[in-house]
């Protein structure tokens, strides 16, 4: 069964030969990505589970030396990844929690069904559960934390003073302002008590293993979700800075401007006074292993690439800023790095967006939005994609695709381009025109694919 559920309608809309071929491509190499970074092969390459003896990468830990064995987690990947566990050590497990945005109908671990992409009553209530268990576990237990991408706004639990509808609040202007991911997540770590190691402090003295997938740039890791099981200090006087650069801070509620303006003069005390105590305990009694990233992705897409007979060009880079902007420096890429035969370009990361209009859209539709006017240029044989790996692009679609002819054909529709993108309304563009991607929730998380296909 294919993972994109209209591939076929897809490919079918291209108006000639050699767009069909490029479509199909970017359709097949799109889902061969995602497909790399599904928990189900990633977790049973990492762990195993023997007579009693659990395998995770180069440690093995003896479950009858343990009272329990938790399992709890908080992310888009995060049921896929605790069904993945539930299979491989069974009645071994004594019980946990899992926030996901989907009931991931579990067997032995509870399923708390969070808010993406801003935290609700139902978050809170997770992360509050979370760390419940955590606080049970004793010395003499194993807690598997599972962390993916989205947890940040699945499980939410304010720090003392603060109100979940403030929380809410900066979230939502954080959405809209072009803010980068790690500065995102600066600001969310101040105000949260579960993220910046929230866990750990909780989880102390238990043994505990992080397994994460990451949608994340490479060496930010400690970012996936804000970090639960990363005990860091929060940067309150920096998250200060980032409000004010993003335009932002007089729009914040007045108990959030308060509270940071007394954290920046005080700073993160909690860390200075158990700074000591949680760096040995990280040292001994925490393992973290990165199961998968979009560099998964992309060595899984090249090598489909180069088998199908393609020269292939990855981005030098991570696709990482505004996503009209994004778009306009990769379409120059493809163009300057265009040559005969067939051709592949593809790249990873996660766009962000300056929303403006009144429409409706996600950064992946957007990013192709912006390409169509350059890819008209191309000729013949031309076509580009971007997709959220996790299937949820802001809304129902997982991003879109166009090619070629995308531009010509919205505008005998009469939709015109710019209007669209001066609305932030990608969603109805490429519903109209057929070409978003519909996957639903995927199981997984690692940010987004940028495709580009060209047929000579």
């Amino acid at each position: 069964m294919r993972l994109i559920r209209n591939y076929q309608r897809l490919v079918e809309n291209a108006l000639t030969y050699s767009t069909r071929q490029a479509r199909d491509i970017a359709l097949e190499l799109s889902e061969t990505g995602i497909d790399s970074v599904m928990p189900s092969s990633l977790m049973r390459s990492h762990i195993a589970c023997s007579a009693g003896k659990l395998e995770i990468g180069d440690k093995t830990y003896d479950l009858d030396a343990y009272d329990h064995l938790w399992l709890i987690g908080m992310g888009k990947a995060s049921g896929t990844m605790a069904r993945e566990m539930e299979e491989i050590l069974g009645e071994r497990i004594t019980g946990g929690c899992i926030v996901d945005f989907q009931d991931s109908h579990l067997e032995r671990v509870e399923t708390w069904v969070g808010s993406h992409p801003v935290p609700d009553e139902r978050s809170q209530g997770g992360a509050d559960r979370l760390l419940t268990i955590a606080r049970l576990a004793g010395e003499r237990d194993l807690i598997l934390a599972l962390v993916s991408g989205g947890g940040s706004s699945l499980a939410e639990a304010p720090c003392p003073g603060l109100t979940l509808a403030d929380i809410a609040a900066v979230n939502q202007l954080l959405l809209t302002c072009n803010a980068a991911i790690e500065e995102v997540n600066l600001v969310r770590q101040c105000l949260s008590r579960i993220k910046s190691g929230g866990l750990v402090r909780s989880a102390m003295p238990a043994t505990l293993v992080t397994l994460m997938l990451s949608d994340v740039p490479f060496g930010l890791e400690y970012m996936i979700a804000s970090g639960p099981t990363f005990f860091r200090e929060k940067k309150y006087a920096e998250a200060v800075e980032v409000l004010h650069s993003l335009q932002i801070w007089n729009d914040l509620p007045d108990q959030i401007r308060s509270y940071f303006q007394l954290k920046a003069e005080s700073g993160d005390q909690e860390f200075r006074q158990h700074m000591r105590e949680a760096q040995i305990w990280e040292r001994d009694h925490h393992q973290v292993m990165l199961l998968g990233s979009r560099r998964t992705a992309l060595k899984a897409m090249e090598s489909a690439a180069r088998d199908r007979g393609f020269d292939c060009v990855l981005s030098g880079r991570e696709i990482l800023g505004n996503a009209r902007t994004e778009a306009d420096l990769w379409m120059r890429m493809v163009d300057q790095n265009r040559g005969a035969g067939k051709r592949v370009f593809i790249g990873a990361g996660e766009t962000t967006v300056r929303v403006q209009g009144a429409g409706k859209g996600g950064r992946a539709q957007e990013f192709v939005l912006s390409a169509l006017s350059d890819l008209a240029q191309m000729g013949d044989g031309a076509a580009v994609l971007s997709m959220g790996t996790d299937g949820i692009d802001n809304s129902v679609s997982a991003g879109a695709i166009g090619d070629s002819h995308s531009f010509e054909r919205a505008r005998r529709m009469d939709m015109d381009v710019p209007f669209y993108l001066e609305q932030n309304d990608s969603f109805s563009f490429f519903e109209a025109l057929e070409d978003q991607l519909l996957t639903g929730p995927t199981g997984t998380n690692v940010g987004d694919l940028f495709i580009s296909v060209l047929i000579d």
